[in-house]
């Protein structure tokens, strides 16, 4: 019988990937470049799903949608699948199990997003219009 120690380990890898996926909403909300790193952080984990004998790894935050490709004792096939609200799976050693290799779009549409955002810096509905230009002349109602 295998130890339960590394099997409860892993139990505490999605709740440490969900809070960092928390942690990095609300900062990005916030426009904090700490937000920005993080989330691209959290884009890249849920980038690649992979399904193996030796490993199955896939993470979705919120809604996701990913193609795929699969193959299983001479079947193959490719698709597209999508999960609303978060998903994980996080397995070694499974026997059996098929070979599929996907990418998330969600996570390609949002890592070009977070590329193109740069917190702090202001939008263009954000910039100041031009200050007023200021006439000096001698008559009394033009002096400071």
């Amino acid at each position: 019988m295998p130890p339960a120690f590394p099997a409860a380990l892993l139990t505490f890898v999605p709740i440490g990937i969900y809070a960092l996926s928390l942690a990095a909403g609300v900062t990005l909300w916030q426009g904090s470049s700490f937000g920005r790193k993080a989330s691209f952080i959290v884009q890249i984990i849920q980038l690649s799903k992979i399904i193996s004998p030796v490993l199955i790894y896939a993470f979705s935050f919120g809604f996701d949608v990913w193609v795929h490709f699969l193959m299983n004792e001479g079947f193959w096939g490719t698709g597209i699948e999508f999960r609303v609200l978060a998903y994980s799976q996080l397995f070694f050693d499974v026997q059996g199990a098929p070979i599929s290799l996907g990418i998330s779009l969600t996570a390609c549409i949002f890592l070009v997003t977070l590329f193109l955002y740069k917190p702090g810096a202001p939008s263009p509905e954000q910039a100041l219009p031009p200050s007023p230009q200021v006439v000096w002349g001698d008559a009394p109602d033009h002096r400071p």
